[in-house]
């Protein structure tokens, strides 16, 4: 007798979940991290899973955009978020196998997918070609070959992740909201924190003239590209789903906090591309705002008016005030207008018009009171005094917020009895605060930063009595409305300042001029494909453009280059670096620098030392340790390696002994990360590099990790500062047709457009889940625009799980399932549907 289809599909899914293991258990093993770090984590998240295998719904999104660790490892062909979704497949696989989708992929969805992983298998085979040579540069190097594979991987993951999608999802796909949305939120606040980690450390958080771009924990951005940009467009607008309906408080403050993170890093980008994306993803969730409102009679057309004239006005005042009175300034400004929304919204509650005239004046004499208390500590007598410790008018500022907070609590959540103390206290500290942002105006711009600051305190007393002589109130303080005003203040607090910087003036004075450049750059693209009917129909194969680019460029320039290699000279077997300077049409150009991370510390001797090889005539190799996270040194120490003009063929050894300065200097976490950085530049230069050491001569420690290269690239990661032409297309449509050709566009228009086409349709029905991923969708796709973004594993796999979340439906419930149900369910499908009711039930989220 033949076995069940169910006991047949138990035993393929163990087989599957039992080849992943020994997959991970091999990957492990060659992964250049400490066995004893590596496996306890490994363990721990398998255990996890175990207990709770949906939560990979979770993990996933939170781990892949922060756990990035190729600028320590050097690896990025096997990377760490390899193994986890190995150990995620395998338990998965193990638990979930055997347990019933919870849904299912529309017929036409799974013919357009069909029909991509047709084109990606196609495109995979011809990137790989015939049988390419397992060298020491097969997996270091985006030249190779396999390279194929690393681009081919994410969506190869997310077929392997699929089946598990099914049968996690939860009944009626609730845990897309319990678990997929908040994991993305987690993998947004780790991304935003790393991104202002780095601004502190390098640039200054307030500094947007200096010519930097973060790269956040996106290791992908060592030769340019836009993972970072890609990634933000496709978080953010998840933040919205947590800011609407009804919510939770600590809800609504988180979403409050990472919208404030999220604007706030998307600015510092200073990409174009992410202000395309941020701007359209504003107006497509205003329309969708819009016509909720229209739907259900809450919106007039005469409330919107107001309110958008009231806006548009806030921001033409905001954006003088800060050019008048700087930062604190546009701070107390904001937060003037903040507490004149709040107060204008009392105006028309009965308890605003309770209490005897004489009890009116009590507030207007505070208010007088508290002023000339502010007026007094502003003085230059007072701020010769112990006095000055208060800040003078800035303590004054945050005396007379904290002042009207404690009044807003107690109408808000205090006892009946306590509103009339609240209203007095409201009554009396915004008075005060106007007074202090006009001080504060006058304190840091002087005289001249009044006219504005006066006309910002106006706007303010128009807001509070706006609502006094409209026949309907413009606005209610509720949770609706306070959400929309601090969506309102986030905007205006972050896209003033960086649109008057002095860096964002000069990316958008040369749109022109990119945009003309960019416009070569795809037709060069396309002037290197192979001219013949495979290659239009399937592609030059994935991950082949930085070699075809090498090989093929119309600009007659070759990139510069490394390699690891062997010789057996009179060192049998020995490995080293082979360094090739670039070749440019004007003679000079950017170069490939290979970093290694150290600990130095400042003010420290340390002794340095190299083998040098050499074959050229003016040989030069540039060393130095700098000051530098991904892209971007600064403050570096050149080490001294005069290489000499004579090109015999035979090693050499150079040392020099070197003290440091402020390198390694900052107290934790905002000590500044040094690494050392080896380039050679010169047209035809080959140098070749070996035994690189560097000591330190207090504790004799060696700070280089695999300085002789035996194990090629293990410690060491490359960067291309700022060329980035040869890596990338720069396009997304455009690359996936330099690797996939039509085929591949095919599979990807058609599974594109009905992911689209169903998200929109959610959207206008008023589903908050497909306003998500409407937005998020469309925002990638505008960042694509001007930047390839497939070619990085971890974000093409979190792109093609939202595209996939787009498409899926509940499964129907069907006779055969339905009587399953009355059965004990497995211990799998138990725990499949019961996480998503745990963690719904903690959180509060209900499916869209």
């Amino acid at each position: 007798m033949s076995p069940s289809p169910t006991k047949a599909g138990t035993v393929l899914t163990k087989t599957v979940a039992a080849v992943l293991a020994v997959a991970t258990v091999a990957a492990a093993r060659i992964y250049p991290i400490d066995a004893w770090l590596l496996a306890p984590f490994l363990l721990a998240y398998a255990a996890v899973l175990a207990w709770r295998p949906a939560l990979w719904l979770f993990l996933l999104p939170a781990l892949l955009p922060v756990l990035d660790l190729a600028p320590w490892t050097g690896w990025f062909f096997l990377e760490e978020i390899d193994l986890l979704l190995l150990v995620t497949a395998a338990v998965g696989y193990w638990r979930l196998g055997a347990a019933p989708p919870q849904a299912r992929l529309t017929g036409f969805a799974m013919f357009a997918l069909t029909l991509l992983a047709i084109a990606y298998v196609i495109g995979t085979a011809r990137g790989l070609g015939m049988a390419p040579a397992l060298d020491l540069n097969a997996f270091t190097n985006y030249l190779s070959r396999f390279n194929s594979l690393r681009v081919a991987k994410g969506f190869f993951w997310m077929l392997l992740l699929l089946p598990l999608l099914l049968r996690s999802v939860g009944l009626g796909m609730s845990a897309i909201g319990s678990l997929f949305i908040p994991g993305m939120l987690t993998g947004l606040a780790g991304v935003c924190l790393a991104a202002i980690w780095e601004r502190a450390v390098f640039p200054g958080l307030l500094n947007f003239s200096a010519d930097y771009r973060i790269t956040a924990p996106f290791s992908a951005m060592h030769t340019g590209g836009a993972a970072l940009d890609g990634y933000l467009a496709l978080a953010v607008p998840c933040v919205a789903l947590w800011l609407s309906g009804q919510q939770s408080r600590w809800r609504t403050g988180t979403a409050m906090l990472l919208l404030l993170l999220g604007a706030y890093v998307g600015l510092a980008t200073f990409s174009r591309g992410v202000y395309l994306a941020y701007v359209c993803t504003l107006v497509l969730f205003g329309l969708l705002f819009l016509l909720a409102g229209r739907r259900s009679g809450r919106l007039g057309w005469g409330r919107l008016a107001g309110v958008l004239l009231l806006l548009g006005l806030a921001a033409r005042v905001l954006d003088g005030v800060f050019a008048s009175s700087g930062y604190r300034g546009l701070a107390a400004a904001i937060a003037v207008l903040g507490a004149a929304f709040l107060a204008g919204g009392l105006v028309r509650s009965t308890f605003s018009r309770t209490g005897s005239p004489a009890a009116r004046l009590i507030p207007v004499a505070g208010a007088v009171a508290l002023s000339g208390l502010s007026l007094l500590l502003s003085t230059d007598v007072v701020m010769a005094t112990p006095l000055a410790a208060f800040k003078g008018v800035y303590g004054c500022f945050a005396a007379s917020a904290m002042l009207f907070a404690g009044g807003a609590w107690l109408v808000f959540f205090g006892a009946i009895d306590r509103t009339a103390i609240g209203m007095l206290l409201l009554r009396s500290a915004l008075p005060w605060m106007m007074v202090n942002a006009a001080l504060i105006a006058q304190h840091w711009g002087g005289n001249a930063a009044l006219p504005d600051m006066v006309l910002l305190l106006a706007l303010a007393a128009v807001v509070v009595g706006v609502n006094r002589i409209t026949s309907a109130p413009l606005w209610r303080i509720d949770g609706a409305s306070v959400r929309l005003a601090f969506f309102a203040a986030v905007v205006l607090a972050t896209a003033i300042p960086f649109s008057a910087s002095v860096y964002m003036s000069g990316r958008f004075s040369t749109v022109h001029n990119d945009l003309d450049g960019r416009l070569d750059h795809w037709s060069e693209a396309l002037a290197m494909m192979t001219p013949d009917w495979r290659t239009s129909t399937f592609g030059m194969g994935l991950g082949r453009y930085p070699d075809t680019y090498f090989w093929n460029n119309q600009a007659h320039e070759i990139p510069s280059t490394f390699d690891y290699r062997r010789d057996s000279g009179n060192r049998a077997e020995n490995t080293f670096l082979r360094l090739g300077g670039p070749t440019y049409p004007r003679g000079y150009g950017e170069v490939i620098r290979m970093l290694q991370r150290v600990g130095v510390a400042p003010q420290t001797p340390y002794l340095f030392s190299v083998d040098v090889r050499h074959r050229a005539k003016q040989p030069a190799l540039d060393v130095a340790l700098c000051e530098r996270q991904l892209l971007y040194p600064q403050n570096c120490l050149g080490l001294p390696v005069k290489l000499g003009g004579t090109a015999d063929g035979l090693w050499h050894h150079h040392e020099a002994r070197i003290v440091t300065g402020s390198q390694g200097g900052g107290a934790w976490p905002l000590r500044v990360p040094v690494q050392l950085q080896m380039s050679t530049y010169g047209e035809g230069t080959l140098v070749d590099v070996d035994n690189v050491s560097l000591i330190d001569l207090q504790t004799g420690a060696e700070l280089i990790r695999n300085g002789s290269f035996a194990q090629a690239n293990d410690g060491w990661f490359f960067s291309s500062d700022r060329h980035h032409l040869p890596f990338h297309v720069k396009n997304f449509v455009l690359n996936i047709y330099f690797e996939l050709g039509w085929f591949g566009i095919a599979g990807f228009t058609l599974l594109l457009g009905h992911a689209l086409l169903r998200s929109a349709a959610a959207s206008v029905a008023g589903e908050r889940l497909g306003q998500v991923v409407l937005t998020a969708l469309i925002g990638f796709l505008l960042v694509g625009l001007f930047d390839s973004l497939l070619d990085v594993p971890r974000l093409a796999l979190l792109f093609f799980l939202m595209l996939i979340l787009a498409v899926l439906r509940p499964a129907a419930p069907g006779k055969r399932r339905r009587k399953r149900r009355t059965a004990p369910a497995t211990t799998g499908e138990a725990s499949a549907q019961t996480v998503a009711e745990v963690v719904e039930g903690a959180v509060g989220m209900h499916p869209a």
